[in-house]
């Protein structure tokens, strides 16, 4: 029987300090197991009779549609590891898409980093901590790894956590649920729109019935749209609906080039209590739909994640319109924001 490890850690660039950091980790899990018929297969030495682990990192995946295939490999490992070493962004929010799936998860991280901004939520889970500057700790490292793994396949269960929802293949309804949590939120929202995942009468029909919820509870929001995506005839429609939100600052646009996840996070009110709760849609792109969305409540996967958004909008440029422009006006606006955003995300200004 093979069990297969996905490996998920901010490995970086070729030759920068995280990849060869990243590539030392890989290399301790290939030591806790034997080399078999290629180099990323091996069985775990002290493991029950037959058992094998093919181990992967994300980078080492096929170049063809990276998203979809990164999604497939959390969904589909028996087990993933996840090294949360400097609390990097993408790793936390790939932790938290596991961790929504109710699925098997190590947590592993450097010794050497302050123990205090670990994020509370994970304060009660088992941390593997790793130093790999002498012998001896490579060895501890070593030791204690195949520890968790010989109880991960006595028991997965106690790999599991609770602290997300995950939701298969967006459909309509869950556009209806998005606007019953927007009524019942105070603002700012933050939002993005990267591809055109449902039919234009859905789509649009939400977009209006959020137009009149940000109206009526005046709340302030943002939204990133990817302007090399989306078609420029639906982006204008979206403003056109927009228009005079737009124009009295309440509503926001900036546009963006990201591709990977659509994000909505917004304020829930409960009683006195003030809790963020992030909406995360991962699309697959080949196909023109969102894949899997996952609702987090997970504050610091949700603040790694907000992190990401507040630096798209700087990366951005917002959309400009005049309280007196006139549609004519307007759609030219949105043409040239458009041409001019694209320029820039294609490195040509």
């Amino acid at each position: 029987m093979q069990k297969h490890i996905f490996f998920v850690s901010p490995f970086g660039k070729e030759n920068t300090e995280h990849r060869i950091k990243s590539d030392s980790i890989f290399m301790q899990l290939k030591f806790i197991v034997d080399q078999l018929k290629s180099p990323e297969d091996y069985i775990f030495k002290n493991s029950q009779d037959g058992i094998k682990f093919k181990i992967e990192r994300s980078d080492h995946m096929p170049n063809v549609n990276i998203l979809k295939t990164m999604l497939e490999r959390l969904e589909q490992a028996h087990l993933v590891i996840v090294d949360i070493t400097g609390l990097n962004p993408n790793v936390m929010y790939e932790l938290g898409l596991r961790i929504g799936m109710e699925k098997p998860v190590i947590v592993i991280r450097d010794l050497n980093e302050s123990n205090e901004d670990i994020p509370y939520n994970i304060k009660d889970v088992r941390i593997i901590f790793f130093d790999l500057s002498t012998e001896a700790n490579i060895k501890k490292f070593q030791n204690e790894l195949i520890d968790v793994l010989e109880s991960f396949l006595e028991d997965q269960s106690i790999f599991i956590y609770k602290q997300s929802k995950l939701i298969y293949k967006i459909e309509h309804e869950d556009l209806d649920l998005l606007t019953e949590k927007k009524a019942k939120c105070k603002g700012p929202i933050k939002m993005s729109w990267i591809m055109k995942e449902w039919d234009s009468k859905n789509l649009f029909n939400y977009f209006n019935q959020e137009k009149e919820i940000l109206e009526k509870n005046r709340i302030r929001a943002n939204r990133l749209i990817n302007t090399n995506n989306l078609e420029e005839e639906i982006i204008i429609k979206h403003v056109m609906i927009y228009k005079s939100l737009i124009q009295n600052g309440q509503y926001k646009v900036y546009s963006t080039d990201r591709e990977d996840i659509e994000i909505l996070i917004y304020n829930k009110i409960q009683s006195q209590i003030s809790e963020n709760v992030g909406f995360v849609l991962f699309p697959d792109s080949m196909q023109q739909e969102n894949s899997l969305g996952l609702i987090i409540y997970d504050q610091n996967i949700i603040n790694a994640i907000d992190n990401r958004y507040n630096n798209d909008v700087k990366n951005g440029l917002v959309l400009k319109i005049n309280e007196n422009d006139d549609d004519m006006t307007i759609k030219n606006t949105v043409t040239n924001w458009i041409k001019e955003s694209n320029k820039k995300f294609n490195g040509h200004i």
